[in-house]
């Protein structure tokens, strides 16, 4: 995805075509911002979202690039299409990527898209011992602003308690791959 110069090639299929059209690739030149601070040596790609007319490229531990893909920059060449950058907050970005092996789920972190096309990030962080839980939520797409959401970070503790004070079948084990569910974001 990356190149050395300041843009990208995008392929494009849709699905289905306009009509009286055959399916084909379409490719799109995406200029990369001269300010947009990331270490493409170090990006991998731990998702690929869809939002709006937009897809994202995720990586769980800088954040997410998107581009506009039904932006029309061939008809209009004074409408070119961009890719933005969108950090991950900075206390998200406090422990490193502790797997390296590409195209494995992360078992720390994820970002996922509910229905109602909320963006939200969880991750497990371990500096904490045992572990907490915390989620934010992409409030500004455009500005890139998160939010924690305080009312649902937790310790262990309070996160075992979830699973009842009984016998509970369950292993009182630090959990992973998290997602959040796509009907109810919190």
């Amino acid at each position: 995805m990356f190149s050395e110069r300041d843009e990208i090639e995008l392929y494009l299929l849709h699905n289905p075509p306009p009509a009286g059209s055959s399916m084909e690739w379409n490719v799109k030149k995406v200029q990369i911002p001269a300010d947009t601070k990331i270490n493409t040596y170090l990006w991998m790609t731990d998702a690929v979202l869809p939002i709006g007319t937009c897809l994202c490229w995720v990586d769980n531990y800088q954040g997410m690039l998107v581009v506009d893909v039904l932006a029309d920059s061939n008809s209009n060449p004074d409408h070119q299409q961009w890719l933005r950058y969108i950090p991950l907050p900075k206390k998200a970005l406090k422990c490193p990527r502790l797997y390296i092996d590409a195209g494995d789920p992360d078992p720390m972190r994820s970002i996922c898209v509910t229905d109602a096309g909320i963006i939200k990030l969880v991750c497990i962080l371990t500096k904490c011992p045992p572990f907490t839980i915390t989620t934010w939520t992409l409030d500004d797409i455009h500005g890139g602003r998160w939010t924690m959401d305080l009312s649902t970070t937790m310790g262990a503790e309070e996160f075992f308690h979830l699973l009842g004070t009984g016998h509970s079948c369950l292993p009182r084990v630090q959990p992973s791959f998290p997602l959040v569910s796509l009907v109810d974001p919190d």
